[in-house]
């Protein structure tokens, strides 16, 4: 006789499962359920599932962890590698689209008054939300100007012929942290006077910078390394304790700020002599905005953003023309008439922005820096955007790299060479500035690119004018300043050590 098959029902079989397996395993099967579903949702249902791109990187994000967190600030060569094989638009993750297309780039950065535009959450889990950008309206003074001055005088009295080598990051992010300081907060370290100038600053933004891929993959470790103490954490995690060290430096500042605004009598409303947040500390905005937990979010991004960036800017302007005799003379021949009667006479940025090839050495250090070199994707919260044939539904992000448009040979010959000349009259194309996105562009545009020429400017006239202290480079090589790899801002290969100079 034969016996009669048996159905069983949804419960039944969960039943089933159940005594053979134990919670565990209906832990683990439903675990596996979601994944499956989530990635068939991924790859067949999600609006973006008709974008091209690799299927593995629709899938998950884990793609993108594995060439940012274990190879390293990679990810960006993946994506130029998915451009070619794939198009000017790709989907990069789960989430979101990269676009490689010059002539697109005013769409999705736009001004506030074209469409609304938002900030996707790219750097979630850095220790920075909240911080939205303040705006910054104060020009370098020239009792800023000044403060570079102490350096030259130790160039001249401590290191000349000494032998000893300077490194240079160590200066600029001495010279760069004193500045934003000073403007955030009225106070300002004054690094430059130190020994080892700003190198404990350079290491510590560093160090964070180096881990910021990991705190994007895993949003909730800075918010769980703060609740235990630094020392313990330097075991694990180098980068999430120097955040822990410059947020509470930054906490300081905010804390210290709002006892001075007590103490004062009235706020001093000078653009001149006020802080950015004092300014801030005083305005209207709600009691919410003005949180001491949140403005440290914010001095925490200035100090980095107004650091890092600069310092990489430098590094390849240095390299360049210290390794360049000619371009170092013509250089110093351009500077002779304007800074003649440095220091009685300080020229102003705007009238070293005029001079043609100091112009265009700037841009060339800013353009082969990158700025920020990651894709910063930006949201169109409340229509679709257009991009050839493609729709991208409204609510998506849309990034796009200044490492595409910096590195383009159409628009820029010879992308990886350092050419100042490119810039000047007979050889400058309107093209050129369409691609040249150091500080990004649109209503979320840097707010410290005024702040960051006029140090550019100002630093590279003084270093560089004649009579000016001769540095000369000590075992550095390119390879020592050329991005390579992607922690937002670029950096260059592991175990490179920098432009070092002696002092002849």
């Amino acid at each position: 006789m034969t016996n009669p098959v048996t159905f069983q029902t949804p419960h039944t079989l969960f039943l089933s499962f159940y005594s053979m397996y134990g919670v565990y395993g209906l832990i683990l099967a439903a675990a596996a359920l979601y994944g499956v579903t989530l990635v068939i949702y991924r790859l067949y249902l999600h609006p973006l599932a008709r974008f091209p791109g690799p299927k593995i990187a629709a899938a998950t994000g884990w793609y993108e962890f594995y060439h940012d967190v274990i190879r390293g600030g990679m990810y960006i060569h993946e994506i130029q590698r998915m451009h070619r094989k794939y198009g000017p638009i790709i989907r990069i993750n789960p989430y979101e689209i990269v676009i490689n297309d010059p002539d697109y780039y005013n769409t999705v950065y736009v001004a506030s008054n074209t469409r609304r535009s938002e900030k996707w959450y790219t750097l979630q889990g850095t220790g920075l939300e909240g911080a939205m950008g303040m705006t910054m309206g104060h020009e370098l003074h020239r009792r800023r100007r000044k403060h570079f001055d102490p350096f030259f005088s130790r160039l001249g009295v401590t290191y000349r012929k000494s032998g000893r080598t300077i490194q240079m990051e160590h200066v600029m992010a001495a010279f760069t942290g004193d500045i934003v300081t000073k403007i955030c907060s009225e106070k300002s370290p004054d690094m430059i006077r130190h020994p080892e100038f700003g190198k404990e600053w350079y290491v510590t933004i560093h160090t964070y910078q180096l881990q910021v891929h990991l705190f994007v993959q895993f949003p909730h470790l800075i918010a769980l390394t703060q609740l235990i103490p630094r020392g313990l954490v330097m075991q694990f995690s180098p980068g999430a304790a120097a955040f822990k060290s410059l947020h509470q430096y930054a906490f300081d500042h905010i804390t210290e700020a709002k006892r001075d605004m007590v103490r004062a009598e009235k706020v001093q409303h000078d653009a001149g002599r006020s802080s950015v947040f004092r300014h801030v500390l005083s305005s209207d905005m709600p009691e919410a905005e003005r949180e001491t937990e949140r403005l440290a979010r914010e001095a925490l991004q200035l100090f980095g953003a107004g650091t890092a960036t600069l310092v990489r800017a430098f590094s390849m302007i240095f390299y360049h023309v210290l390794s360049n005799p000619p371009m170092r003379a013509r250089l110093r021949d351009e500077l002779k008439g304007i800074m003649a009667e440095y220091p009685a006479k300080r020229p102003t940025w705007q009238e070293l922005e005029r001079l043609p090839y100091l112009h265009g050495i700037v841009r060339e250090g800013l353009r082969l820096s990158y700025g920020v070199m990651r894709h910063l994707a930006r949201v169109s919260p409340d229509q679709p955007l257009q991009f050839r044939e493609w729709t991208i539904p409204a609510g998506t992000p849309v990034g796009m790299s200044s490492h595409s448009l910096h590195s383009d040979p159409a628009t820029f010959p010879e992308p990886a060479r350092f050419l100042p000349e490119r810039w000047m009259k007979g050889r400058h194309h309107p093209s050129m500035n369409r691609n040249w996105v150091p500080f990004a562009r649109g209503s979320r545009m840097c707010i410290g690119m005024n702040l960051a020429l006029a140090e550019m400017y100002w630093v590279l006239a003084v270093l560089f004018r004649p009579g000016a202290p001769q540095l000369e480079l000590f075992e550095t090589v390119e390879a020592d300043v050329v991005p390579v790899r992607d922690y937002v801002g670029g950096t260059p290969e592991f175990g490179t050590k920098g432009v070092r100079v002696k002092v002849e």
